[in-house]
């Protein structure tokens, strides 16, 4: 499978780490569209969009998989054109002009069989900075104790300090991106580093592991590697216990300076029309996803504050975005889940929040989306839908989840306002969606989902 196979199936099953209830796949490419126009009239990155790592937060994804984002990430390469803000042109320059030669697929190969422990190579597979859409290089390495793949991507982030700098190098939340360990640190020159490892499949269906490291600098240079314990991440047995690389030596891959030279490379320009971009699928681990009405995120950021019911909560790392959203969101929904439950963990990344609670029968996740400005597909949603006072329109869905877990249960309270504000919240009978049922049904009832998603507090909120 080509490099470019095994990235389309990274992003479809890391977006399997999130809820993707079918009714609500068409609002999110409507809400996702009119946000990005919004982004590219503002210009606030300058059309260049940062790269999540894949599968970790669920994405491959600019942090649009669980809020906003811009459109696309800058290629790897020294820029010095500024971006007309309508896609017709270069993206804003980060750095300085080209200085140096382009970076040839032959030589990134070697100068990643350089890096890697002793072995033998037995596939290879790359492009250039010469080459759209972007440089990358990718090796199957037997050391003797199985096949497994290497591969490691080069982008560039607009802001090395903004968000989606930290949001690529931020652990995922466990909660909802399962994942064996994660350590996000500071290195001593400014840089941010995020070494992960996880699986292939969320649900392990497979037991294909996927370890990866993430570096973004203070250049705004952005390297991706990754390792699995197989040949390929999908239609491949399991070759060996672990991948051939350890955190450490994933580490050591992505801060080599031995790739300076791909940064120094002059930048390609794509054609007019289009944005540049590096390694950079449509949407994505995450999202294939669905849109941000389905309740799923990549769990990344920070945003403190107490349970507000029975018990301590443990914050997941869960939150980007704008603070103040982020937390009127998250302490509205808590304040509004029934008296008595024990809240285990909570979450959550702008307009969606978590929080996996106990009424003493066992755990169970519900979550939640405040999303403004949806009329324009109030018609598509909501077609038959009950109108409650005030005209709130108002459906019931009970389903088995998408995850293909036995005995799952998950419920869904969906509404949407006379204003477009739609409030759309889920739970299921276990602490994830990926873990066997903890209990016969979810912890809140049908009335106390529907009285959660219709409460006043959202629109006092607005």
């Amino acid at each position: 499978m080509s490099y470019e196979d095994e990235l389309g199936e990274a992003l479809r099953r890391a977006g399997e780490g999130f809820s993707t209830d079918q009714h609500t796949l068409v609002e999110g490419g409507h809400l996702r569209g009119r946000r990005m126009v919004r982004r590219r009239r503002a210009a606030v990155f300058g059309g260049a969009a940062a790269v999540a790592a894949l599968a970790v937060t669920g994405a491959v994804a600019v942090p649009g998989l669980a809020g906003e984002g811009p459109a696309q990430p800058a290629a790897a390469g020294r820029e010095s054109a500024e971006s007309s803000g309508d896609g017709t042109g270069a993206v804003a320059g980060v750095g300085t002009p080209a200085t140096g030669d382009t970076v040839t697929r032959e030589q990134l190969i070697g100068t990643l069989t350089s890096l890697l422990p002793k072995g033998e190579v037995t596939e290879s597979d790359g492009r250039g900075t010469d080459e759209l859409p972007g440089p990358y290089a990718r090796v199957v390495l037997d050391d003797g104790k199985g096949k497994g793949a290497v591969a490691i991507s080069f982008n560039r982030v607009a802001d090395p300090d903004g968000d989606e700098a930290r949001s690529m190098t931020t652990c995922p939340d466990k909660v909802l991106v399962p994942h064996d360990a994660c350590t996000s640190s500071t290195l001593e020159d400014g840089s941010r580093l995020m070494v992960f490892q996880g699986y292939v499949y969320p649900d392990r269906r497979a037991e294909t592991k996927e370890w990866r490291a993430v570096l973004a600098t203070h250049e705004g240079h952005l390297i991706d590697a990754m390792a699995h314990n197989a040949a390929a991440e999908k239609d491949a047995p399991v070759t060996r216990s672990q991948p051939p690389l350890s955190p450490s030596q994933l580490k050591a891959l992505v801060t080599s300076d031995k790739w300076d030279p791909v940064f120094d490379a002059p930048a390609l320009e794509k054609p007019t029309g289009q944005s540049k971009g590096g390694l950079t699928p449509g949407k994505s681990p995450a999202d294939g996803l669905a849109g941000e009405g389905s309740g799923k995120d990549s769990g990344k950021g920070a945003a403190k504050e107490e349970a507000a019911k029975g018990g301590t909560a443990d914050e997941g790392p869960g939150s980007g975005g704008d603070a103040a959203q982020v937390q009127a969101v998250r302490s509205t929904f808590l304040s509004l889940l029934p008296k008595g439950m024990k809240v285990l963990h909570q979450g959550g990344e702008g307009e969606y929040a978590y929080a996996v609670v106990d009424d003493g029968k066992g755990a169970s996740l519900v979550q939640i989306n405040v999303q403004p400005g949806m009329e324009d597909v109030s018609g598509e949603l909501f077609g038959d839908a009950e109108e409650l006072p005030g005209g709130i329109l108002y459906t019931w869905r009970e389903s088995g989840g998408d995850k293909g877990v036995d005995g799952s249960v998950m419920w869904t309270a969906d509404t949407i306002r006379m204003d477009g504000l739609r409030v759309v919240v889920s739970a299921f009978n276990s602490g994830t969606q990926h873990d066997a049922p903890t209990r016969a049904t979810p912890a809140l009832t049908q009335e106390q989902l529907k009285s959660l998603a219709t409460s006043p507090k959202w629109v006092e909120g607005q």
